[in-house]
């Protein structure tokens, strides 16, 4: 059941962003980019490449191939659940649910682009095309963005063992 939904996701979404040239998930990134405090900023950038991922997929005819569907929709409910969180922390204003939105943010960053990157280079796609996805995606920026991800755990860790 949940590969059948996995499967439905990504080509429901893929299909829904190639036909809003890539605003479906432009507006998502556009609602938490300015959230950096609940680390809106990372899911705005993850959210920006899978985009221009789904639409280079469905380009690509990716979209017949069930393992790169799957990979593709474990990426955008990953993003989409990061961009509610941090909706839902910002507007909360405390200190835990900004810290575990920083830490779901920092593994989708990473996590979805990397993952991705992967997909795409299993595929055997040409240089050019990746390189420029890997441009996109940035890793290094990603990598970096793990910085104060030990602070943010250890306040989590705190609240949980202290209720």
């Amino acid at each position: 059941t949940s590969e059948i939904q996995q499967n439905i996701i990504g080509v429901f979404r893929m299909r829904q962003t190639v036909k809003s040239k890539g605003r479906f998930y432009g507006a998502l990134a556009d609602e938490v980019a300015s959230l950096e405090h609940v680390g809106g900023h990372m899911v705005a950038h993850a959210a920006r490449f899978i985009s221009d991922c789904a639409t280079f997929a469905f380009r690509k005819k990716l979209s017949r191939q069930q393992h790169a569907v799957m990979e593709l929709a474990w990426a955008m409910a990953e993003i989409e659940t990061a961009v509610t969180l941090c909706k839902k922390a910002a507007a909360e204003k405390g200190d835990l649910l900004a810290a575990q939105s920083r830490l779901w943010a920092r593994h989708v960053a990473f996590e979805s682009t990397g993952r991705v990157l992967s997909l795409f280079t299993g595929a055997g796609l040409d240089d050019e095309s990746m390189a420029q996805l890997a441009a996109t995606a940035d890793q290094a920026k990603t990598l970096a963005w793990q910085r104060g991800a030990l602070e943010d755990m250890n306040l989590v860790q705190g609240a949980i063992t202290s209720a």
